[in-house]
């Protein structure tokens, strides 16, 4: 598999404060893992933190794998909601209230402020086209980096 150079940036914005480092060059896993290959990033006046033990390997599986994915975010609904039909537009706001948690959420959502996973997407899609909508595009799309503890495909 073809790997794209990372940013710096962009792993440093992933590395919190609670971030746990692996020390592990042994482990099977290292080469896709996004806490072994943090460490290449790691501050120099970084003495001390959290860390994943050798010993968290268990017949070539670790509980605390990452990697980075990169994968199509999408901000904000309010263009695609304009299209929605007058008669039902109160139903789908509610049903996307309903499915995003809380009104606050959906507003936060709905004005581009919090992106979408793919998951979100597909959902939120699929509740449209169930009410008719055909147009179902979201404001606009990033690719962003993002941890998962799926393995590479």
């Amino acid at each position: 598999m073809k790997t794209q150079p990372i940013e710096t940036q962009t792993v440093k914005r992933l590395i919190t404060d609670q971030w746990a480092f692996c020390f592990n060059t042994q482990c099977p896993l290292a080469s896709q893992c996004f806490r072994q290959i943090s460490m290449q990033y790691k501050d120099a006046d970084f003495h001390q933190g959290l860390a994943i033990y050798p010993d968290a390997v268990n017949n070539g599986d670790c509980h605390y794998f990452v990697r980075l994915k990169m994968v199509k975010t999408a901000w904000g609904m309010h263009n695609m909601l304009k299209h929605v039909e007058c008669g039902k537009i109160g139903e789908v706001r509610q049903q996307l209230i309903n499915y995003l948690g809380s009104i606050s959420t959906f507003y936060r959502y709905n004005r581009g402020e919090k992106h979408l996973s793919s998951e979100q997407q597909q959902a939120i899609v699929g509740m449209l086209k169930d009410k008719g909508c055909s147009y179902v595009t979201f404001d606009h799309y990033e690719d962003e980096y993002m941890l998962t503890d799926q393995p590479i495909e």
